[in-house]
């Protein structure tokens, strides 16, 4: 959804390939064709899984040729052609080769393409370390991580490393903590490898997009492009006849605090507070974005008011 393009673009970076599903009943979408197009960029191979053949009306035949078609129009290369195609029914956790079943392969065709087709990172651990944030993660006892691919060498916990800024500065940090993920836990690890995708914790205003490396070894990779917001809407606290009916939290400290708390992970998301009025211009990448932290603010409790979306008008070139 181009609400979320940028953190689409930006995964690409942290990954060797990718799975593109493809739904054998509603065949090609828009958005197969948007987040195909960036795997195609990033020069990743996609691996081709038809979903929901077992659906009522689905035509497999009918789908495989869009996705050919869909390759041809975004110019993939030839080996980029050459894709692998899967079958499979996410309702009964079936996958195979062929558009028929046996009741007893499971996910098995899928993880085994997976292994044969997709490179394996780059595990060059004897080189200077090479790190580049693609997205924040933050939590209250370490406060903002970047997560990213570990490019070249080795990091463990207590290193001094450099960070080269967005504008060319450098500075140096310790590594405070390296998390890895493990299926949905997050664990803690004291060294990470090349090749290997971990939240670094450390430099408290650690941004998308910037160089982590060794000290004496500083060499920027190239920027991460972050999408600008294009709309926003005003959150204001609730001063109607029905405040303090709905949520928990309801003054404006807490609102700010969560939108705070929000931007710190959300790098396509901006909030500014307006004078000293308890009200704040909140920018996003669309409406969903924004009706989705309105959503999960609602769920934890917090009542506030909300203007409508307004449009960002830019002037360029007059």
């Amino acid at each position: 959804h181009a609400d979320f393009g940028g953190e689409v673009e930006r995964i690409m970076h942290m990954v060797d390939g990718v799975l593109l599903l493809v739904d054998a009943y509603e065949g090609v979408m828009p958005q197969t064709r948007f987040v195909l197009k960036k795997a195609l960029e990033a020069k990743l191979l996609p691996i081709v899984v038809v979903n929901k053949i077992d659906r009522q009306f689905a035509d497999i035949n009918k789908t495989v040729n869009e996705v050919y078609d869909l390759f041809i129009d975004l110019g993939a290369d030839e080996h980029q052609l050459e894709f692998p195609v899967l079958y499979a029914s996410g309702l009964q956790g079936l996958a195979s080769y062929e558009p028929i079943f046996n009741e007893h392969v499971r996910m098995g065709p899928i993880l085994d393409t997976i292994i044969k087709e997709i490179p394996q990172p780059n595990q060059d651990e004897d080189a200077s370390f090479l790190f580049q944030p693609a997205l924040i993660d933050y939590n209250d006892y370490v406060g903002r991580m970047g997560i990213g691919k570990i490019y070249q060498g080795t990091v463990s916990a207590n290193d001094m490393v450099s960070c080269i800024r967005m504008d060319g500065s450098i500075i140096s940090f310790r590594v405070q903590k390296i998390y890895q993920s493990m299926g949905l836990e997050k664990i803690e690890v004291d060294t990470a490898y090349s090749g290997d995708i971990v939240s670094i914790a450390g430099l408290p205003d650690i941004h998308v997009g910037e160089t982590i490396c060794e000290i004496g070894q500083e060499v920027a990779l190239p920027h991460l492009h972050i999408d600008e917001p294009t709309v926003q809407i005003t959150f204001l606290t609730n001063n109607s006849p029905f405040a303090g009916k709905e949520g928990k939290y309801v003054t404006a400290s807490k609102i700010e605090d969560r939108l705070y708390k929000e931007t710190q992970k959300d790098v396509s998301l901006k909030a500014e507070r307006i004078g000293n009025s308890e009200q704040w211009i909140v920018s996003g990448r669309g409406e969903l974005h924004l009706g989705i932290l309105i959503e999960n603010m609602r769920r934890e409790n917090f009542e506030f008011q909300v203007s409508r979306p307004r449009v960002i008008v830019k002037l360029i070139n007059g």
